[in-house]
């Protein structure tokens, strides 16, 4: 069965504009974000608007040998699925976006093995229950779901963040083997300034930014500034 990943990338973003390109580990966040996606071997589309202010980002991506999409800036559902129309309906999709840059490979890989183990409709690593830091997320489906769900729903809501459908019509799955790890106060998200400056460092001194381990870069995120001490489960500031 095929798997592809999809990146959600855009530079209007309102907290922090234009975060998908600041570099990381001497690259734009968005393309660090989705090489590590791809580094133990699989497709990739970044998803990005078709609106001007995407225009060098879709550059800059297509400059690495990124597979780029351009589609609506507001519905993302759809762009989503427009960007994968060449794939089978029985596809696995995982839904990343490019704020989070810590997701590798192995992650993926790891969610693929326990959503087909467990013969789930939907998968999703993130909030407290997966034990890892806000931002160590992603969510997987079948994209014949994502298209059914692009097909019914007319709710702004739903469109922009894509798998709500899916969630009420299938159950929120929580991908929790690492549940008692305790790091979910931990924020490897990129929301702010702050945020940047605490992911920037947990990549100083990795030699390969691409194939270092997500677990790996949770240890150095422990010893970053700006990572809040208590330990509540973070979110969006």
């Amino acid at each position: 069965m095929r798997a592809v990943a999809v990146l959600q990338a855009r530079t209007s973003s309102s907290r922090l504009p234009g975060k998908v390109l600041l570099p990381i580990a001497g690259m734009p966040l968005a393309v660090l974000a989705a090489l590590r996606a791809v580094n133990t071997g699989r497709d990739l589309v970044l998803a990005t608007s078709d609106e001007r202010s995407d225009d060098m980002l879709a550059h800059i991506a297509l400059g690495y040998g990124l597979q780029v999409y351009r589609g609506s800036l507001r519905n993302t559902l759809r762009r989503v699925t427009e960007a994968l129309a060449a794939y089978p309906a029985n596809t696995l999709v995982f839904r990343l976006t490019a704020d989070n840059v810590f997701p590798d490979g192995n992650l993926l890989d790891e969610m693929e093995e326990r959503f087909l183990a467990q013969g789930s409709r939907y998968l999703s690593c993130g909030g407290p229950e997966s034990g890892l830091p806000y931002g160590v997320s992603a969510e997987l489906m079948y994209l014949d779901d994502l298209r059914e769900a692009s097909a019914l729903t007319k709710d702004p809501h739903d469109q922009e963040h894509v798998t709500p459908p899916i969630i009420r019509k299938y159950g929120k799955n929580g991908f929790e083997r690492y549940r008692e790890l305790g790091k979910s106060h931990f924020r490897a998200t990129i929301d702010s300034f702050d945020d940047y400056i605490s992911v920037q460092q947990s990549f100083v001194g990795v030699s390969d930014p691409v194939s270092e381990s997500y677990k790996s870069l949770i240890l150095r995120l422990e010893k970053a500034e700006y990572q809040p001490r208590e330990e509540v489960f973070a979110d969006k500031l």
